[in-house]
């Protein structure tokens, strides 16, 4: 167990990317989707950046990437709606992943990282109305939602799984059921071919060695 230094509680240390780290996976992300979002929302304008500066900071993809460009490529950049001035020295580019990364968050936060199906613990999210169908990647049309009921659900409406979570789980629990059935009478039938080569065996040892 180790106590994170951000929430202050005692965890497993499974929760915990190294030995090393001292603040739990979930407030490391915390502060990082806090971070996205402090980039996201600060412009301070094209008139705010240093023209004096031969090279800009670009920052973009969850803020790991970091990057040199001249100050013609970053003007260009911010002209084309592409990037925004954090800094006198730093533009962000925000990307699709940036975006998603942070709607996943806030949804996982608003469920209490529970699925929304069977209660379990969440890993994932869930579209209500299926992208397939129109449905869109938007924290208004998303629940949290465990891998097991995700890959259950498939392009099934959020009221046709509802519907039908009851008998899907039943028809996987009869067919673990009858897998694990399988598997014990394969093994009894291997155990008994086992078996009967025993007495086989013997008389050959017998034989060979003049057993009595």
């Amino acid at each position: 167990m180790k106590t994170c230094t951000k929430c202050e509680i005692e965890k497993d240390n499974s929760q915990f990317r190294g030995s090393k780290t001292k603040q739990c996976i979930q407030c490391e992300i915390e502060k990082a989707v806090n971070k996205m979002i402090e980039y996201k929302s600060t412009n301070i304008g094209l008139e705010n950046l240093d023209t004096s500066l031969e090279k800009i900071i670009l920052r973009s993809k969850y803020l790991i990437s970091k990057k040199l460009i001249s100050l013609n490529e970053a003007i260009s950049l911010v002209n084309e709606g592409k990037a925004q001035v954090y800094k006198s020295d730093t533009i962000y580019m925000p990307n699709h992943e940036d975006e998603s990364w942070i709607v996943r968050y806030n949804v996982n936060e608003r469920d209490d990282h529970k699925c929304h199906y069977c209660g379990e613990k969440g890993n994932t999210v869930d579209h209500i109305i299926p992208k397939s169908k129109g449905g869109e990647f938007s924290e208004d049309n998303l629940v949290c939602c465990c891998d097991r009921c995700n890959l259950e659900k498939d392009n099934l409406s959020y009221e046709e799984y509802k519907s039908s979570w009851l008998l899907l789980r039943t028809e996987r629990y009869l067919k673990i059921q009858q897998k694990t059935q399988n598997q014990i009478e394969a093994k009894n039938i291997l155990i008994k071919k086992q078996t009967n080569k025993i007495p086989n065996v013997l008389s050959k040892q017998k034989d060979k060695y003049g057993w009595n």
